[in-house]
């Protein structure tokens, strides 16, 4: 299937049992063509992962492996996970890449052994990643395909740990940076993982003076047939499956449903 882009309008959501429409992108968009990365890299599945600003585009394998482009898909750099993660043991894989206009810095989070790495950039420039980066070790014990959002003052890290359902974690972004930083915690209960990942994603914003500096928020499928008998395993788009938007509160990890 085809990815389908929709917005929706914040001050619908925020009516409880209200059917809420998207909204066509306000935007358009331009197809590329996909450079791929190089199979032969012991890198199996490859799952890269992109971001952008105006100048640059990540590129980062599962393995690690980083290619930097311009807007002409011209490679400007190309690491070797080791050349560019300074020194960091375990890292795995699941790479997130996220660029933040208003901070002028990238976001970059990996699974490692008991937690994640990020590296924040310097400046809106990400050449030369292995000094122009700071790293960040993320304890937090069980952890599996992470995702994450910066917000204006909170970086938000979803991690998906099992039955327990999605796990919370929200940290101050500018401790974070400054690298003497809390982590605050909460779950998602009953929404965990079945035969596959039942994965909350952050809910990335840019330029958003409406959202409240003191909320992060992420989204979910929840399925009906989960919680409900007459269906068959989790069969998925079966029953009153919802798209549900959590509102949370990154001082003490609890949300509200919108």
């Amino acid at each position: 299937h085809s990815p389908l882009l929709v917005y929706f309008d914040r001050t619908e959501i925020q009516k409880k049992n209200t059917r809420i429409v998207p909204q066509p992108p306000k935007t358009s968009f331009k197809e590329f063509t996909y450079i791929a990365h190089d199979h032969t890299e012991n890198n199996s599945p490859s799952d890269p992962v992109e971001g952008s600003n105006t100048e640059y585009i990540i590129s980062i394998a599962n393995n690690g492996n980083m290619r930097i482009f311009d807007h002409d898909l011209n490679i400007l750099e190309y690491h070797l996970e080791s050349q560019w993660i300074q020194g960091a043991t375990g890292i795995c894989c699941d790479w997130i890449i996220t660029y933040k206009p208003e901070d002028e810095r990238w976001y970059i989070i990996g699974l490692a052994n008991s937690g994640f790495y990020m590296y924040i950039s310097k400046t809106s420039n990400p050449l030369n990643p292995g000094a122009t980066f700071d790293k960040r070790y993320i304890p937090v014990g069980q952890c599996d395909y992470q995702k994450m959002g910066v917000f204006s003052d909170y970086v938000l890290i979803m991690n998906q740990i099992g039955s327990s359902g999605p796990q919370i974690l929200a940290i101050n972004k500018n401790d974070l940076i400054n690298d003497n930083f809390q982590i605050v915690t909460g779950n998602i209960p009953g929404q965990g993982y079945f035969g596959g990942f039942q994965i909350h994603p952050p809910i990335q914003t840019i330029n958003s003076p409406n959202i409240p500096n003191n909320k992060v928020y992420a989204i979910g499928h929840w399925d009906y047939c989960l919680y409900n008998s007459g269906c068959s395993g989790n069969a998925w788009g079966f029953g009153n499956d919802q798209i549900r938007i959590y509102e949370i509160n990154p001082n003490s990890g609890s949300y509200t449903t919108q």
